[in-house]
């Protein structure tokens, strides 16, 4: 709901000033295995470990909200792709070994703001599709360009 009241609001401000926002979702890797081998108190507890981290790195101004599932939004209003970056990284050093996905994506003033949120989402899918074809599954702490 707040989402849904802040998105268009500041969308606006962003044309007033030629401002960019930039998005990211995340996705805890592996949380479906730690549900089902050690219960939903467990993968609450990660859950609960990742919204700490996440929340912890990000900015006053930046918005962090759950979209759908497990997944994570990160709005960076008035910022590029580069601090969105340092954003996860420092999400990443925090969290230490429990990984996540995530795709970075940004609106630069053109189109629907939407769209840049769903190219966020499918970059993050992406990702994490190419850690499950990966037999070592790197750790978020090794971040790769998705481009």
């Amino acid at each position: 709901y707040f989402f849904e009241e802040w998105l268009p609001r500041e969308v606006k401000r962003q044309k007033r000033t030629g401002g960019t926002i930039a998005f990211a979702m995340l996705d805890v890797d592996g949380l479906k295995k730690v549900n089902d081998e050690k219960g939903h108190v467990a993968g609450d507890r990660v859950l609960g470990r990742f919204a700490q981290a996440v929340l912890e790195n990000i900015r006053g101004g930046d918005i962090a909200v759950r979209f759908g599932g497990d997944e994570v939004l990160l709005a960076f209003p008035g910022e590029g792709e580069e601090s969105a970056w340092k954003v996860l990284e420092r999400i990443a050093r925090s969290l230490g070994d429990l990984s996540f996905s995530f795709g970075v994506s940004v609106w630069d003033g053109r189109g629907e703001p939407e769209e840049a949120i769903r190219e966020a989402d499918h970059r993050m899918y992406r990702e994490k599709r190419k850690k499950q074809g990966n037999s070592e599954n790197p750790s978020v702490s090794s971040l790769s360009v998705i481009g």
